[in-house]
């Protein structure tokens, strides 16, 4: 799968989002409906390309295929939840595999793109690319801002 095709599907998707839903970022609605409206016309674009079309564009996802080291009962070590309760802002992957994490997305407004919000975003970014379980293959960083976005690519 061409991850840099993928990339250019992400920015005119954002690009789509600041036509349609100016509103939204000029309003400075909350990150995530901003970015449940992203993945939406995200996703429109993956459906219309065959080569795309297993993939989900989907936001503050909280599965993965099972570890099999954890239980399947809900009580668990603080740590140990800790550790698994990362929920990026969007992702593209396959739903029910690891094997075809393509995309980890965090998004932040420019108004709260404090350098501490920004090391936290990219050092998530960067842990989940690095997860042998995880198999991310890219992540971006966006900030949104009122007129324009920024994008920092992290492989």
């Amino acid at each position: 799968m061409d991850i840099d095709k993928l990339l250019l599907l992400l920015d005119a998707a954002i690009k789509e989002f600041y036509v349609k839903d100016k509103y939204l970022i000029q309003e400075r609605v909350h990150e995530r409906t901003c970015v449940a409206r992203i993945a939406h016309y995200l996703q429109n674009m993956l459906d219309k390309d065959e080569a795309w079309r297993d993939l989900n564009a989907d936001c503050e996802y909280n599965r993965q295929v099972p570890d099999e080291k954890l239980s399947d009962s809900c009580v668990c070590e603080e740590s140990e939840y800790e550790m698994y309760s990362v929920y990026p802002d969007l992702i593209v992957h396959h739903r029910g595999y690891n094997d075809k994490n393509l995309l980890v997305v965090e998004f932040k407004h420019a108004c709260n793109d404090s350098e501490k919000n920004r090391k936290k975003d990219i050092g998530k970014i960067k842990d989940m690319i690095k997860d042998p379980q995880k198999h991310y293959m890219m992540g971006v960083y966006v900030c949104l801002g009122r007129q324009r976005y920024t994008f920092q690519i992290l492989r």
